[in-house]
């Protein structure tokens, strides 16, 4: 029986939204490997493709997001903010991406995204302090100068929560054991879009050209030891 049901969750779930054919790389290109970049700008075959684990995380995560529209349209009708939800953003000359939700209040405008986590990684990016992951922070830095945002918001869910000793120890409320915020003014994620933006924008021309591209990451990622 789990079986099947792993296999429907695969079938609901599977498969990234659509972009532009004339658009190369995706917003969710950012903060990864450039090689890994060139096998998806050319389409090469999965050496290590998503099994059903995988595609049972990614579903949970996609199941939410679709709850979150309806509930915040429905706090959008009691203000005067206007929500809007998996909008499509043109990235640079060749990008793409699909922005969780923006929030627009006259001309305020604010980039939301939300993204789904372990519990080992919920800990260390709110109760270690270390924060969004850095590709997360990528993505949603280019989505925010794609629309010329004034706040850019990245909401963590924890799928598991913190335990009621370390969340004591922490001083996390009920919500915090498995929901956080990160907010980001322009002076702090402008630099950080332009800087990958031209990344991806150079490993797609490289890409198309025929030529290959090193292994390298984004220079702002703290976890790489750039010299």
């Amino acid at each position: 029986v789990v079986h099947r049901l792993a296999e429907l969750w695969q079938e609901k779930w599977d498969g990234a939204p659509s972009k532009p054919s004339e658009k190369i790389w995706r917003g969710s290109y950012a903060g990864k490997c450039a090689r890994q970049i060139q096998h998806m700008i050319r389409g090469d075959e999965k050496s290590n493709p998503t099994d059903l684990s995988g595609h049972w995380v990614m579903g949970l995560g996609s199941a939410i997001h679709k709850m979150m529209e309806p509930a915040v349209q429905a706090w959008g009708t009691e203000s005067t903010i206007e929500v809007i939800a998996e909008l499509g953003i043109e990235l640079g000359d060749h990008g793409y991406g699909h922005a969780d939700m923006v929030l627009q209040d006259g001309d305020y405008k604010v980039l939301f995204e939300l993204k789904t986590i372990n519990g080992m990684g919920y800990k260390q990016s709110v109760i270690e302090g270390k924060g969004p992951r850095h590709q997360a922070l990528l993505q949603a830095a280019l989505y925010a100068e794609g629309i010329d945002a004034d706040l850019l918001v990245i909401g963590y869910l924890g799928l598991e929560k913190v335990g009621p000793g370390i969340a004591a120890k922490a001083g996390l409320d009920s919500i915090g054991k498995f929901a956080s915020e990160w907010h980001y003014t322009p002076d702090q994620f402008l630099p950080l879009a332009k800087e990958e933006r031209e990344r991806l924008e150079e490993i797609a021309k490289v890409v198309t050209a025929g030529g290959t591209v090193p292994r390298t990451f984004s220079v702002s990622d703290p976890d790489i030891p750039y010299p």
